[in-house]
């Protein structure tokens, strides 16, 4: 089970983007979907850039970030975080292995 959410933020056209997924979940592919579909909605109501907070050791989501495009920098409430932000795409380049 997971949710997806996408709230606008401090610039009309963007937004936070923010995924949860239950432990038993991960690993699964929902993360990537849901925040396919959540881009999709986003972009359908004018939002053009996303961002979100992620916690620096958390390297598993920061990685799907960038899969999604978002490129990691410093987060603004401390060093803990760091923030990924992304352009939003309908469908986000697919990584090569």
């Amino acid at each position: 089970m997971g949710l997806a959410q996408f709230v606008s933020a401090e610039h009309e056209d963007s937004g936070e983007v923010a995924v949860v997924v239950a432990e038993d979940w991960r690993r699964a592919g929902l993360a990537t979907q849901l925040l396919r579909r959540v881009a999709a909605e986003a972009l359908s109501f004018g939002f053009r850039h996303g961002y979100a907070d992620i916690l620096r050791d958390n390297t598993a989501a920061i990685e799907l970030a960038r899969r999604f495009g978002a490129e990691p920098g410093p987060g603004p409430h401390g060093l803990m975080l760091k923030r990924v932000t992304a352009r939003l795409e309908l469908e986000p380049p697919r990584p090569y292995y």
